[in-house]
């Protein structure tokens, strides 16, 4: 619903409420012990696509694409996300990044096709266990590594799924991936900070 109560039928709104559903069958999936997700050790996205990390950045001196994604869609899904989908306290403002510490954490997301993209969301190992808590609906002390990392892998196939969506193209989106934090992302990449129960997200995409 919109802020005036009527229906939204914004491509955005679309794009959620059909992943909605997903959503509710990866929790259960993840409720029942079964997942596809990649543990860490894993190779994340960029390191088999055809255009490595590098060649975008080589490339930053080109007329620069008109993002299909940008920030009020980012920040829209990421806040239906965590506020109505988990409860959680999030500010859909972008928050300034100084004095923000590294994150700990890193899932990744593809989309391959007519349209290909990358999806990374960053946290630290606290908002990661908070996310999980909201998301199986338990104490933080009873969640498993394992469960902890299935959490931030479905935040991150939730947001890929969502903008594969609004996009609209033929599209596949690849099997979350999920790990230790291992690098900064290019100049070219879509970087948003937020702050979500009271600590530091950060949501990247990356248009190739």
């Amino acid at each position: 619903m919109s802020p005036t109560g009527e229906k939204d039928t914004s491509p955005i709104a679309a794009a959620l409420l059909n992943h909605h559903t997903q959503f509710q069958y990866f929790r259960n999936h993840l409720l029942s012990g079964s997942t596809g997700y990649v543990r860490p050790g894993c190779v994340m996205p960029w390191e088999t696509s055809s255009m490595s990390l590098s060649a975008i950045d080589q490339q930053s001196g080109e007329a620069t694409p008109t993002l299909r994604i940008g920030p009020n869609e980012v920040a829209r899904m990421a806040n239906d996300l965590f506020s109505a989908m988990l409860g959680m306290p999030f500010n859909p403002e972008p928050q300034d990044s100084s004095g923000i510490a590294a994150p700990d954490v890193q899932a990744s997301i593809r989309i391959s096709g007519d349209w290909t993209a990358e999806c990374h969301v960053l946290a630290s190992d606290e908002l990661a266990a908070r996310i999980a808590t909201g998301m199986f609906g338990s104490e933080a002390g009873e969640l498993s590594e394992e469960e902890i990392q299935d959490a931030l892998g479905e935040v991150v196939n939730v947001i890929g799924g969502n903008a594969k969506g609004m996009v609209d193209l033929d599209c596949t989106l690849s099997l979350p991936c999920v790990g230790r934090f291992i690098s900064d992302q290019p100049e070219s990449a879509l970087t948003l900070k937020f702050e979500c129960a009271g600590l530091p997200l950060t949501i990247v995409i990356i248009e190739n």
